[in-house]
């Protein structure tokens, strides 16, 4: 099987690219990056589908950011996910590519005050104000793998995650992301010695998975696509307040900082936690904890500082 995994310098991404390489050892697998392939210009996607003719095609790659971004960039955050999306889904239909995973996201369901979706509230209401265009984006996406796998017969497939964590520097990409920014404030109180400041009141509740669960899962079921549903919800079925992920952080660093609440900065989605019946039924069984997830950057933290 050749396979080609797009986003391949991502967190998902480069866990797929492990996943491939340590579970299916035999498949040819091209890792692509915007260094090898712009995903933005429709004539190079469509010429390397034509040239490689892949068997399943798993995109990973997204304009993806924390909440300030979101709002400050909204337009970038449609313009450029639909490019993407719209130019890799027609190249592969175009040229007969059998199989298809697209990664797409949580925020293509409602704002409600207490949430829990499946597959079927796509649609059903307006979304979070700041999330808006990325959840656009990204609904398109999913339901254009919808309408292919029904019109063409071919095994396109949207998973759609919570939020996903793994191992990531500590930098303004991984602090823009809860767990990166919880635990990097932390460390900045820690060394400091002031305060830990959440944004909003610190009661909204988020639900994480483990990019190396999705990656495995995604690997051991290459072959049985075509027993997928074509839109799937892969939660880890628990959600937590963002206070408790900030405690946690502050545990595993080993500080008992003080924590404020600023009100002035939005709360985001009051709740979002996922059924994932459907995937479940097709063998999706998450382990990884998010705790582990704030210590895998921490550890990661150390290595590079040491």
């Amino acid at each position: 099987m050749k396979v080609v995994v797009t986003g391949a310098a991502g967190m998902l991404g480069r866990e797929i690219v492990d996943a491939w390489g340590s579970g299916r050892p035999q498949d040819e697998l091209i890792a692509l990056d915007r260094s090898r392939l712009e995903l933005s210009d429709a004539s190079d996607v469509d010429a390397f589908v034509a040239r490689e003719k892949p068997d399943l095609i798993v995109h990973t790659a997204a304009l993806v950011r924390g909440i300030a971004e979101r709002i400050a960039h909204p337009t970038r955050f449609l313009l450029d996910n639909v490019i993407m999306d719209s130019n890799l889904l027609n190249s592969a239909r175009k040229h007969g590519v059998k199989n298809f995973v697209y990664i797409s996201s949580a925020a293509i369901y409602p704002e409600t005050d207490d949430g829990t979706f499946s597959e079927q509230d796509i649609l059903t209401g307006p979304l979070e104000p700041a999330s808006e265009t990325y959840g656009l984006s990204k609904i398109l996406g999913t339901k254009l793998c919808a309408s292919i796998s029904h019109e063409d017969g071919l095994n396109y497939r949207a998973l759609i995650p919570c939020n996903i964590f793994g191992h990531e520097a500590l930098s303004e990409n991984a602090a823009s992301h809860l767990l990166g920014a919880a635990l990097k404030k932390t460390l900045d109180a820690a060394r400091d010695g002031g305060p830990v400041e959440i944004w909003g009141d610190g009661q909204s509740r988020r639900e994480f998975v483990a990019a190396t669960d999705i990656a495995k899962w995604i690997a051991l079921s290459a072959e049985n696509l075509a027993g997928w549903d074509s839109v799937m919800n892969i939660g880890f079925g628990q959600d937590h307040a963002i206070t408790d992920y900030y405690r946690w952080a502050a545990e595993v660093v080993g500080v008992t900082p003080e924590f404020t609440f600023n009100s002035d900065k939005p709360n985001g989605v009051r709740r979002r936690l996922l059924d994932s019946t459907l995937a479940r039924s097709r063998g999706w069984n998450p382990e990884t904890k998010p705790l582990t997830g704030i210590q895998w950057i921490f550890d990661d933290y150390r290595a590079e500082t040491c």
